[in-house]
Order: structure tokens, then sequence, then C-alpha cells
């Protein structure tokens, strides 16, 4: 996997470019539980474990079926509601009360969150020929809130695991991605924040880019690399 801000040598030309939402073309999420967490005096990674994120729910096998709600809620295969409920229970379970966080959860997605330089720069390599996409793990309730923020028109695709029912590091929608852009997965570079979404791209052949703690300048300077050296 390639280590924060790096990538792997490029042997063949990038001709197209992937980008995650959140963490990479918006502020991380994770960040902003953190601090949350710290506000509230609780141990880090409590929030995580209560909205489903954490390592205590994991993936499933291949070909087994999703058991996280979080997760299922992300391929669209259930509703806010019975995510919300199940949220609301964990929540009683670890801290005590019901507390309705996932209510709240499509709240900060302003314009003010957004990682414009990282915007400006998918907007200007599509300027100069290389075609960009979006590739998010979402859930439907909240899209129509981000969006309405970073105009989809400024990507040639957008694939939405909650309009796909597929979700990262599932390959399968790494290769829709690269398909739908009419790209071979070797010709594309992915963004990500998140390690395991960043090594679920590599291992279908993308050069992977690891977008660490917001640092836009780094990520920036490593995919400009992996291009030039393409």
């Amino acid at each position: 996997m390639a280590s924060p801000g790096a990538c792997q040598p490029v042997e063949v030309a990038i001709e197209a470019v992937i980008f995650d939402y959140g963490g990479v073309l918006s502020l991380s999420p994770f960040g902003g539980l953190a601090r949350l967490e710290e506000r509230l005096g609780l141990a880090a990674g409590t929030l995580s474990h209560v909205l489903g994120f954490g390592l205590d729910v994991p993936e499933p096998a291949p070909g087994e079926p999703w058991t996280n709600k979080w997760h299922l809620l992300e391929i669209g295969a259930i509703d806010i509601d019975e995510y919300a409920e199940w949220v609301a229970a964990r929540a009683e379970q670890v801290l005590g009360a019901r507390i309705d966080l996932a209510a709240r959860m499509g709240e900060g997605m302003g314009s003010s969150s957004m990682l414009w330089p990282m915007v400006h720069e998918a907007r200007r390599l599509r300027r100069e020929g290389l075609r960009t996409a979006i590739c998010t793990n979402n859930v439907v309730a909240f899209r129509s809130t981000w969006e309405t923020h970073l105009p989809l028109d400024d990507f040639d695709v957008v694939v939405d695991s909650s309009e796909v029912g597929l979700r990262k590091p599932d390959p399968a929608i790494y290769r829709l991605t690269a398909g739908l852009l009419g790209a071979a997965p070797e010709r594309c570079a992915f963004l990500d924040d998140h390690p395991g979404n960043v090594a679920g791209a590599e291992a279908v052949g993308m050069v992977g880019i690891h977008v660490v703690d917001d640092d836009v300048v780094a990520a920036v300077t490593a995919l400009r690399a992996a291009i030039a050296a393409s």
C-alpha cells in the first residue's frame, strides 16, 4: 500500500484520476468525530464504534453478506431510519443513552468544509485532458447536501455506493469507475483518505495515493509526480 502522500512507481500513462469525496475533496468526517469525542470526554474511537465505522463490525469475506448497518446503508440496502435505530441502540449500550447521532451526520457538509485546493486541482486536470471521477462510499440521504457545494459537472463520472450497490474496497466498484471513464484500471490514479480503500484500488492495478489528515499539498504533489512519471 502507498505510504502517506506517496504512490507506487508508474509504468503506464495515467489517463484518469479518481477522487474520494470525504477526506479528499472535503474535510475528513473522522476528524470531526475525533474533535467531538474530545469535547465530550470520550475515548478515541468511541463514536466510530457507535456509528459502526470501527473494526468491531468487520467487512465480510468475499461472497458473504454485509451485517454492518453502516455498510448496508452505504450500498442502499437499508434506509436512514433503520440505521438511526441501530445507532441509537448501540449508543445506549456504549454511552448509556439513546443519543440520535445518525440524524446529525449530514450536518457540516457545507461549502466551508470543502478542500478547495483539491477541487481546483481536479478541475485543472480535466482542463488538461485527463478524465476525472468521484468514487465515494455515500448515503442516499446525504448526497443532496454535499452535491450542492460541489458541482458534479466538474467531473466526468460520479460513482455513488448507495446508487450502484457496491462500496469500497470491493474490487468491482473500482473496475466500474474505470470502465465508466473508459480507462483501464492501470491507467487510473486513485485518491482516498482510508488506507484500506487505497489498498483496494492498488489491488486492481490503480496508482493509489493516500490522503492523510486533509493534507492536500502532499497529496497533490504525489499525484502530479505520478502523472509526470507516467
